[in-house]
């Protein structure tokens, strides 16, 4: 009974039981039924097919996907080759078996259905359907506006891209005409991602209305794209329109201008575009020029531009008027003008007085008269080659006379001589000049002699001069005289042929010796400056100051007995001079005088007394003996010998005795040095001891000739 109940239970569950097969010997599902990705990228992951072998034997199972065009996918298991064996009743876990799907990368976002499929060993077959959400992962989205430009404008476009995918993705940036350029033609973005880029617009030259410009932005990854239309408007902004009148006329007709003058047009520059536009003027010769090379103009406004016009030669020209507009470059105008250069300037210049003659020393005054004979007042420039002018600048109407002064100071002149003086009259185009003679007559003149005009002096001698002025001139002078850096007169006044001597109060020479010197006696007035020279020689020292010194024989004595040895001092320069006397000798010698005074040529004997002791040492002694002055220095060396008896006196010649220069006294010395004056006592002795010597001698000479 219990059998029968079983039975009937099983049959009416496969009755009424939804997707059971009575007869299946295997299950197969998806979990989920349903998975959603992007175009081009692997989805499906995240199913899980689950096979279960419902037979009592073992089977081996094997899986393909059924895809929409253009997908690709892939089902696999662990056991791999597709395959998978299950034993009876054994059901697949989670991960044995596998499937991955990637739409097309231009599939359209929607809902799509693949069959996955599992087949038996044995030919049974189970399809299930996965349903696959493709979602809009690519999506590009372009952002531009429309703009306005002038004809011959260029115009950046400031466009962006923006990424609404979800993938990252590069596109490819196009535009739809040929003289637009991309900054970049390609651009990567994030998903959600914005980046500008600049599209230059340079249209042709000649475009103008409205243009339609495509932009594109094109995935290289997807089918992402996006493309934005944008409007260029090209206005015609700038126009101008031009013309010259003439400014200033001078009485003249419109064509004529003055040549080598400045002449004044006016330019007159309309601008009839909607813009500001500035010009670049300018001319094709350089005789004309603009007040300025550029000039800015409103839209639908004028402005005036002095043009000056200056022809360097006479006779009709041509020159041409170029304006450019810089906004514009392609706007150029040309006006071509015609004008007839005449010639319109015109000067005289006179002087009072053709030749003329006037005492040296004087100013000569004359008039000069300067006359505009053109039609322009013109403004000129006077010059002289000599003298000076009251003015140097004169501007004057035309027919107008306008008169200066020509001053001409004659002391710039030499005497009795005559000059040629130009005036001259110029514009720096035209010039006019004018001549005059001017002779300088001698009218003031003086002469000066010197007695001596040459002179010769030892240092520290004392001279003087005589100076005689004559006034040799036509007219009273006043004069002033000096010589050196003295002064001698001052303001004295000589007539006509009249002379004055001057005597120079006499003067110590302190120049160096051996030279020549020259000083100026110089005579001056007001009208007349003379200079004379007085040579001055000064001779050498040794020719003013100098000495010969003789030294006589006796250089030998005996003791106990004396004798004198002769010493002539003479003075051989050309001045008076005092000697000093200072010996260093033994204490057995001594010398009659400590100074002498001697003039030029004159001579005076001294001597030396030799008067030996007993004891004192046989042989050969000097005695140095200086003979000098404030001027003049010698040293005299004299050997003398001490014997016993007159058998041991050799010949001494003078020959021994040495003389040698020494430095003089200096010249703040006003006594002998300390040791070389004797006392007066001393010499008294020695004069008395020299008396019984020569009193001696005369007796034996006596009894020698008896």
């Amino acid at each position: 009974m219990n059998l029968k109940i079983l039975i009937l239970l099983g049959t009416l569950i496969l009755l009424f039981v939804p997707n059971v097969k009575a007869y299946s010997n295997m299950d197969f599902n998806l979990y989920p039924e349903k998975t959603s990705g992007c175009p081009c990228s692997a989805i499906g992951g995240d199913v899980d097919p689950i096979i279960e072998n419902l037979d009592d034997v073992t089977h081996t199972y094997t899986f393909k996907l059924e895809m929409p065009n253009g997908w690709t996918g892939f089902i696999g298991t662990s056991q791999g080759r597709g395959e998978l064996t299950l034993a009876p009743g054994e059901r697949s876990k989670v991960g044995d078996i596998t499937l991955y799907l990637t739409p097309n990368c231009f599939v359209e976002p929607g809902t799509y259905y693949v069959n996955v499929i599992a087949t038996s060993d044995y030919g049974e077959k189970i399809s299930k359907k996965l349903e696959v959400d493709v979602l809009r992962c690519h999506y590009v989205s372009i952002y531009a506006d429309s703009k306005s430009i002038c004809k011959g404008d260029a115009v950046d476009y400031n466009i962006e891209i923006e990424n609404l995918g979800r993938l990252r993705e590069t596109f490819d940036i196009t535009v739809s005409v040929p003289w637009a350029k991309i900054t970049k033609t390609s651009v990567t973005l994030n998903p959600e991602e914005r980046k500008p880029i600049t599209v230059t617009v340079i249209p042709p030259k000649d475009l103008i209305g409205v243009q339609k410009i495509d932009i594109e932005a094109k995935s290289q990854n997807s089918y992402a794209k996006d493309q934005k239309t944008v409007e260029l408007n090209i206005y015609n902004c700038y126009d101008f329109s031009m013309d010259v009148i003439r400014s200033d006329v001078y009485g003249l007709e419109d064509n004529k201008v003055c040549v080598d003058q400045t002449s004044v047009y006016t330019l007159i520059i309309n601008n009839t575009g909607s813009k500001n536009d500035t010009y670049i003027i300018s001319t094709n010769v350089d005789w004309v020029r603009p007040e300025k090379d550029k000039i800015n103009v409103a839209g639908y406004k004028s402005k005036l531009l002095n043009l000056f016009v200056e022809p360097k030669s006479l006779g009709k020209h041509d020159f041409e008027i170029k304006i450019k507009s810089t906004n514009y470059p392609e706007l150029t105008k040309t006006l071509k003008v015609s004008v007839d250069s005449i010639e319109c300037r015109g000067v005289s210049v006179s002087i009072s007085q053709a030749e003329r003659s006037i005492c040296q020393s004087l100013l000569a005054k004359y008039e000069i008269t300067v006359k505009n004979t053109g039609r322009l007042t013109d403004t000129y420039n006077i010059t002289t080659d000599f003298g000076s002018l009251s003015k140097n600048e004169l501007t004057i109407e035309p027919n107008e006379v306008e008169t200066i002064e020509l001053n001409v100071d004659t002391n710039e002149m030499e005497p009795e001589t005559e000059k040629n003086i130009t005036i001259t009259v110029t514009d720096g185009k035209i010039t006019d000049y004018v001549k005059t003679k001017l002779f300088a007559k001698n009218c003031y003149s003086a002469i000066i002699e010197l007695e001596p005009e040459t002179q010769t002096a030892c240092q520290c001698d004392m001279i003087n001069y005589t100076i005689i002025v004559r006034n040799t001139g036509e007219f009273s002078d006043e004069y002033s005289l000096s010589i050196g850096n003295s002064k001698i007169s001052e303001n004295f006044l000589l007539k006509p042929n009249e002379s004055k001597s001057f005597y120079q109060e006499p003067y110590y020479v302190y120049y160096s010796p051996n030279k020549t010197y020259y000083v100026p006696v110089k005579l001056t007035s007001k009208h007349t400056s003379l200079e004379k020279n007085v040579t001055l020689i000064v001779e050498p020292k040794d020719v003013c100051y100098n000495a010969t010194i003789e030294v006589g024989n006796g250089k030998k004595v005996k003791t106990c007995e004396s004798n004198t040895i002769p010493i002539k001092i003479r003075n051989s320069g050309r001045k008076e001079d005092v000697y000093f006397i200072k010996m260093t000798a033994p204490d057995w010698v001594n010398i009659n005088i400590d100074k002498i005074q001697l003039k030029s040529g004159e001579e005076k004997t001294i001597y030396l007394y030799l008067s030996p002791p007993y004891n004192a040492e046989l042989g050969r002694y000097i005695v140095k003996l200086n003979v000098t002055s404030y001027n003049f220095g010698r040293e005299i060396t004299i050997p003398v010998e001490v014997v016993t008896n007159e058998t041991e006196i050799s010949n001494v010649t003078s020959e021994e005795v040495a003389i040698e220069e020494i430095p003089p006294l200096p010249k703040n010395e006003t006594k002998v040095p300390t040791g070389v004056v004797l006392g007066t006592t001393k010499f008294v002795i020695l004069g008395l001891i020299t008396l019984v010597i020569i009193g001696i001698l005369l007796i034996r000479f006596v009894f020698f000739f008896k």
